[in-house]
């Protein structure tokens, strides 16, 4: 089980865990997935593909509208969730586990100081 303590969001509804050292997975938050409904399609980079922080690295899908998935963090990707290739409503089931979308190893200096800790996240989104 993850710890809550360890999460951290973008404002584009985006949260990242770290799994080692400069090691992070992405996804989306449970407020976004329920706002979003029926998780229909992910489109996500390739593997050794580079992300940029605030910059869009692909699209989720729902009946109500197609969304850009903008990044928490600066990275490569080591690993994206093939899972949800063929089961896109694992993000809908459990976000913050088997709805995760990517693993990614950091690059250059990124700064975690301005994502938002759990409590903070909650009470952007209005839920504190």
């Amino acid at each position: 089980m993850r710890s809550q303590e360890k999460f951290l969001f973008n404002s584009a509804h985006l949260w990242c865990y770290p799994e080692g050292e400069n090691v992070y997975s992405i996804g989306v938050s449970e407020f976004a997935q329920q706002s979003l409904g029926e998780i229909m399609y992910v489109e996500l980079p390739d593997p050794d593909s580079e992300i940029v922080k605030d910059d869009s690295f692909g699209t989720i899908e729902s009946p109500k509208v197609v969304n850009e998935l903008y990044s928490p963090l600066s990275g490569i990707v080591l690993e994206r969730n093939e899972a949800l290739t063929d089961v896109p409503g694992r993000v809908n089931e459990a976000p913050y586990e088997d709805g995760w979308m990517l693993r990614i190893r950091l690059t250059g200096d990124t700064d975690l100081h301005d994502l938002m800790d759990s409590e903070r996240y909650l009470a952007f989104v209005g839920k504190q």
